[in-house]
């Protein structure tokens, strides 16, 4: 179930996949699957952001 929430919201993410893949090849159990969904949430909703504030830097004017 956790991992069905957290596939919203990384939708079609790797994460998601390799979880997935590992619960039904019985690899890792369930809670080794959600903690990799969500080890993976601030990558995909925090980082992205941050970057695109970083990369905005301060305004400047340009001469005419």
């Amino acid at each position: 179930m956790i991992i069905d929430i957290c596939a919203a919201l990384i939708t079609g993410g790797a994460l998601v996949t390799a979880a997935r893949i590992g619960q039904s090849t019985g690899t890792i159990g369930p809670a080794t699957a959600a903690v990799l969904v969500l080890a993976g949430v601030p990558s995909v909703g925090l980082f992205p952001g941050t970057a695109l504030t970083v990369l905005a830097g301060p305004r400047r004017e340009v001469p005419r």
